[in-house]
């Protein structure tokens, strides 16, 4: 009946279509009891009302009283076929005057059920009641069981309520007749009432009632059932067993489905292949894959069912060896020709990856129904459009008309393409056929519309259906979710409610997904109460996502309460609570529970280990990451591109850059994602000329740079202060059509002021056409480091007036901008609105300004009060910045207490601390102070790492102290020319460490140990007079080298950029430098 949707009765999945074509049934059983009677198995929907011996198939009565044998025959039989030699034959008995007996009305009735011929049943039926003939209980349960099969358990009911006795056989009947249609309630109270009524459920009752129940929403109920089974003597029966096992699969608890499958003395093939069939809909392919192989070597033959079970679990191109093996045993046994296998294999290959023996399987195959047209079809959905779409025309000029699932294959192509006007085009031929009507073909084009990005046109087609299911509702509740309008996702699942619609486990789940941060916790609560409501707890997959919910949205709290109250665990589970963890920064508890989860359950997933990677490179523990890496390749994933990719992360964040690129070299086929974490690798290891000739090697290599690697070139170029290098990004981003992408345009604003163009950065900013909030952070933060505060100041105001909330990044930069103004009451008055206002707790770093901002303000003495104030256990930023105000205004005892409190801090001296004490002495003319902390750097192996890069004409030169360099000779002479013509305009410089006037001959030695001074002159040497230099130094800025770099600004008329350490320095020719002489 084209506007039926076919019930799922043994497993619920979303995935039904796919199943179906797979396996050619008419529901997403994987092992369908209607073709199970034909292997001596249970009968789910008997065609008459007898039961099935599970050893050799014969039927056998069991009606109460009764004493006639079922009729012969019975077999398939065609409608037209029905028609013209059965009912008619009704007619012809009429026309002599004959009565019809109750054996040919059985037979009837028995063939209508098979062809699925309502019609025909009917009149039949009707023939009966105009011959006044009244069946007896065995033809009134025949009618009930014809009606329920061919779709009318209304009609099935009605008969059932007419009865005047009723058997066993007769509620039996009515049962599964509910449970067909997915009627499980009324099934399920129908099962209570017989009993109430004084009979006593057989074998086949609890086989039906069993089958009605099919959520994890009535775990608890099926549990019941099994213990009034194990009373009633049943647990042992082989077919009661194998419904049990299909009971707990479906309701989502395999391992109890697996307790009884060990707990059964006898087993059949259907016994064995409900189980593999279990854990394949689970996704536990390992556990298929064994359970497969002992039912071979247990000497039971598998029969075609079983090998389209066990293909089923062949999902993943991992899968494809097993998937061959099989194939090579369906050939042994001589099923390869049966349309089932044939099916399920097409499918098989499609899913690992090899369409080539899918297409030869379907090309090979004797005969082809239309489910062979369909999975081959929907084999094509993986990139093939063209060549799917071309079957699809000729499997009509074959004679095969589409039916819903070759739409649905179709639309659901169209969507992962995108490609609307397909989609369009099959929407149009759906409407003249008439299947627009059909639930499962509107549901597909749903989602083909969301995948389109077009709500409105979903929603219309979602209006219109004349009958929605939980799927429709669900993909239509998922496209909100997926088009940002998660609030409506919530109003639909009351709507849904309302047209008494019952969730199942994807409604909760897509909801869950749609709950992506704190601001949607307490829509997360509200799912997670229905959930509680609806029994779904006990759906792992349910209880894993509410762990994922609550980790995005903030609470931990509630994640762990989810986690440790279910029941029994999967994989799942512990990934989602390791996961959620790093998500939080709890790092070390992620990776204590990951050595929990091995001494418990052993094994995991790449998932896994991708959680625990992370957690291990944020801790930074290198021993740790060479472990688990071991523990990566023991378990036979050390060539998988995502744990690869992961490994490359790891080991760059541990600071093992030969070990990231170890793990990089490993991957056969590269893919902009690994491409782009070890460009990332490199830039944070502060290598960022490898990173950009990595990025060249990239694109030589043919792989498409993505946002993702542009931002992080662009952020390499933004570390060395390459400007021509960032501007020709800009323009390949140009070509691109990538500029006005958020992301992008937002490393182009840090990449341009890192640089110190700031009008650049501006002019990007103004370009955007839509901003957020990391837009306005990377302005002002650039103005702020610029040194012009109130520019910063001012977009701050207008990030206001724009709705825009600041975040910490924000408070940093307006504080330093303050502090550059010295306005600081302003600044204190800031601070304070930080807790109030903003109700945000000020960090380290904020008070580090703070205390920068009095510094500049020459008030160090109470900037050591406010440190001395701060209740925080780190304080050490807040030190820093008070001893570089210490140097700045020659406050000799200060400096040495703010040093004494950072080595406390940092348990050791750092290179950086050293060179402001020696600053500090120098100035204060303290030699014999300068002459010890020298010494003591030098016993200790102390050295500040002297280094500066500079961009010339698009090529990187690096001058370090002491290494020789072949341009240093010619940069050394121009520093020559330079002091000697400052000392000739009456400049005085003195001699750091020494206190007194140089020679002539001594004065180009006085820059030999400031690398910014090299990198410079280096830049005058081979650019155009007039053309400004830009460099960037590892360390501080020297005094003596600021003096000269003001000096030499003026008298070469050049704009002078450095970026050193702690400060930018903008020279430009008659201006102060842009950090106001306090760096």
């Amino acid at each position: 009946m084209r506007g039926r949707q076919p019930v799922s009765r043994l497993w619920t999945r979303v995935s039904s279509p796919l199943i179906t074509r797979v396996f050619g049934l008419e529901s997403s059983c994987l092992i369908d009891v209607r073709q199970r009677r034909h292997y001596g198995a249970v009968q789910f929907s008997p065609d008459v009302p007898v039961s099935v011996d599970s050893k050799d198939g014969a039927r056998s009565r069991q009606e109460v009283g009764a004493t006639r044998t079922a009729p012969k025959g019975g077999g398939d039989i065609s409608k037209e076929r029905l028609e013209k030699e059965g009912v008619q034959g009704l007619s012809e008995l009429d026309r002599r005057g004959a009565q019809a007996s109750w054996k040919r009305y059985a037979r009837l009735l028995q063939e209508c059920a098979n062809a699925k011929s309502l019609a025909e049943g009917r009149k039949v039926h009707d023939h009966m009641r105009s011959n006044q003939y009244k069946p007896d209980i065995y033809l009134s349960n025949m009618l009930i069981s014809m009606y329920a099969k061919c779709g009318s358990i209304e009609e099935a009911y009605s008969v059932f309520q007419a009865m005047e006795y009723k058997d066993v056989i007769s509620w039996n009947a009515m049962i599964s007749g509910f449970a067909l249609h997915g009627r499980g309630q009324e099934a399920i109270d129908h099962f209570y009432l017989m009993q109430r009524q004084g009979l006593k459920p057989n074998k086949n009752t609890f086989v039906s009632i069993l089958s009605a129940i099919g959520s994890p929403i009535v775990l608890d109920l099926g549990e019941q059932i099994h213990s009034r089974i194990i009373k009633a003597g049943f647990e042992a029966d082989v077919t009661v067993g194998t419904a049990l096992i299909n009971m707990y699969c479906k309701c989502g608890s395999v391992e109890l489905a697996r307790k009884v499958f060990n707990g059964m003395r006898e087993r059949n093939v259907i016994s064995w292949t409900a189980m593999i069939s279990g854990y394949a809909q689970q996704g536990n392919s390992d556990e298929a894959f064994l359970l497969f192989r002992k039912l071979v070597r247990s000497g039971i033959q598998p029969n075609k069912i079983s090998f389209a079970s066990i293909l089923g679990a062949c999902t993943s191109p991992k899968d494809l060896e097993q998937g061959q093996e099989f194939h090579e045993y369906i050939k042994r046994a001589g099923l390869e020709q049966e349309l089932i296998v044939g099916n399920a294999l097409i499918s098989m290959y499609a899913r690992c990856g090899n369409l080539s023996n899918a297409r030869q399987v379907f090309d090979n195959m004797q005969s082809r129904n239309r489910i062979s047209w369909n999975a081959m079809i929907a084999g094509y959905g993986g990139g093939y459009m063209e060549e799917a779409f071309r079957l699809f025309k000729r499997m009509q000029q074959k004679g095969f008309q589409p039916d819903r699932f070759t739409y649905s294959s179709l639309l659901a192509i169209c969507a992962d393409r995108a490609d609307l006007e397909r989609g369009k085009e099959l929407h149009s031929q759906i409407v003249r056929t008439g299947w627009l009507s059909d639930v499962t073909v509107a549901t597909a084009l749903i989602s083909m519309y969301i995948k389109c990005g077009l709500l409105e046109e979903a929603r219309e087609v979602f209006n219109k259906m004349p009958e929605k299911n939980v799927v429709s509702w669900n993909a239509f509740i998922a496209g909100c979710c997926r088009l940002g309008s998660e609030k409506e996702a919530l109003k639909v699942y009351r709507q849904m409610r309302r047209a008494d619609v019952s969730p199942d486990h994807v409604t909760f789940i897509t909801l869950l997904n749609a709950c992506s941060g704190p601001e949607a916790l307490e829509e997360g609560r509200f799912v997670h109460d229905r959930i509680v409501k609806w029994g779904m707890l006990s759906n792992n997959n349910v209880a894993n996502a509410l762990i994922s919910m609550y980790g995005r949205c903030g609470s931990l709290a509630d994640a762990r309460e989810v986690f440790y109250r279910i029941r029994t665990r999967d994989l799942g589970s512990w990934n989602a609570m390791i996961a959620t963890y790093v998500q939080h920064g709890a790092n070390e508890a992620a990776f204590e529970l990951f050595r929990k989860f091995r001494r418990e359950r052993g094994r995991g997933d790449k998932y896994t280990f991708i959680s625990v990677l992370k957690a291990i490179a944020n801790l930074g523990d290198l021993d740790a990451g060479r472990k688990v890496h071991a523990l990566v390749e023991k378990n036979g994933l050390g060539e998988d591109i995502q744990i690869l990719t992961t490994l490359i992360r790891m080991y760059s964040k541990c600071g093992s850059l030969a070990d990231a690129c170890s793990a990089f070299n490993k991957i056969l086929e590269r893919d902009a994602v690994c491409w782009n974490a070890m460009l990332a690798a490199y830039v944070q290891g502060g290598h960022c000329q490898d990173a950009l000739k990595w990025f060249q090697l990239m694109q030589s290599e043919g792989v498409k740079p993505d946002i993702a690697t542009y931002t992080c070139i662009l952020n390499a170029c933004a570390g060395l202060g390459a400007l021509e290098h960032g501007k020709n990004i800009h323009t390949q981003l140009k070509e691109d059509g990538l500029e006005a992408d958020i992301r992008i345009s937002n490393a182009l604003i840090e990449m341009y002021w890192q640089c110190g163009c700031l009008g650049s950065a501006i002019l990007v900013f103004k370009k955007m056409p839509k901003r957020d909030l990391n837009s306005w952070n990377a302005l002002i933060a650039g103005y702020s480091q610029n040194g012009q505060g109130s520019d910063a100041l001012k977009y701050y105001e207008l990030m206001l007036r724009a709705g825009f909330l600041p975040n910490k990044t924000t408070f940093t930069s307006v504080l330093s901008s303050y502090g550059q103004l010295g306005e600081v009451d302003d600044a204190f008055d800031f601070l304070e609105s930080i807790k109030e206002e903003w109700d945000f707790e000020p960090s380290e770093e904020h008070y580090a300004r703070m205390v920068d901002g009095l510094g500049r303000a020459g008030l160090v003495k109470e900037a050591e009060e406010f440190i001395e104030e701060i209740s925080t256990e780190s304080t050490a930023s807040m030190w820093e910045s008070l001893l570089g105000a210490c140097r700045i205004h020659h406050n000799v005892e200060l400096a040495e207490t703010a040093a004494e409190h950072l080595l406390d801090a940092k348990a050791q001296a750092s290179p950086a601390v050293c060179e402001q004490l020696l600053s500090v002495y120098t100035a204060a003319g303290r030699w014999e102070d300068v002459s010890v902390i020298k010494a003591t750097m030098e016993e200790s192996g102390i050295v500040v790492p002297k280094r500066c890069t500079i961009e010339v004409n698009g090529e990187f030169h690096t001058f370090t102290i002491n290494d020789p360099n072949p341009e240093l000779d010619s940069s050394q002479n121009m520093l020559d020319e330079l002091v000697n013509e400052m000392m000739d305009k009456g400049f005085l410089l003195e001699m750091m460490d020494k206190g007194f006037l140089l020679e002539p001959q001594e004065r180009g030695v006085l820059f030999s140990h400031c690398p910014e001074m090299l990198a410079v002159a280096y830049a005058l040497n081979h650019t155009p007079p007039g053309a400004p230099v830009r460099c960037v130094s590892d360390t501080r800025v020297a005094d003596l080298s600021h003096k000269m770099l003001k000096f030499v600004s003026r008298t070469c008329n050049r704009n002078i950029f450095v970026r050193d350490a702690n400060c930018f320095h903008n020279f430009r020719p008659g201006h102060a430098c842009s950090c106001g002489d306090y760096w």
